[in-house]
């Protein structure tokens, strides 16, 4: 019963970013290329790959990721939201944008605005074809609020 949540189409997009813009809100988000001997990479029966630096992580799920997530950047009437690289560091493979059957790109991302204006929602969709995981980080009232991860999900 409540209304769906004002979507902002991705004005640019390529494969190593994405980019959406309004009157007052912009959002990027960008990928580097991910270095393995800048790492801490922990095998499980050495073969495949189970944590990155100490921790689980998102993305080709048990081989070396190729890229990463380099920055989440979220600016509000000219103010710049602070997302620390905690939110984005354990993110790789990010599909930025894919092609449809007739061949046009598109990308499955969005950013996404409440009906009081306080809170945006910046979403990304990783669709491996092992696995995906989907994350939407939160801001409210110019705060950077936390992130929501579904992952594990199999085709």
């Amino acid at each position: 019963g409540t209304s769906p949540l004002q979507k902002f189409p991705a004005t640019d997009y390529t494969i190593n970013s994405i980019t959406w813009e309004s009157d007052n809100i912009k959002d990027v988000i960008t990928s580097n290329h991910f270095e393995p001997s800048k790492h801490n990479l922990q095998y499980y029966y050495e073969k495949y790959l189970v944590k990155i630096d100490k921790k689980p992580f998102y993305g080709n799920y048990g081989k070396i990721p190729s890229h990463g997530i380099a920055s989440v950047v979220v600016v509000v009437d000219k103010d710049t939201i602070p997302i620390p690289q905690t939110a984005y560091n354990d993110l790789f493979q990010p599909e930025f944008t894919y092609r449809d059957e007739s061949g046009t790109i598109r990308t499955r991302n969005g950013v996404f605005l409440s009906a009081d204006k306080k809170g945006i929602y910046v979403y990304m969709l990783n669709n491996e074809a092992v696995g995906h995981y989907e994350v939407t980080w939160i801001i409210h009232d110019k705060k950077y609020v936390g992130r929501v991860i579904d992952s594990g999900l199999l085709k």
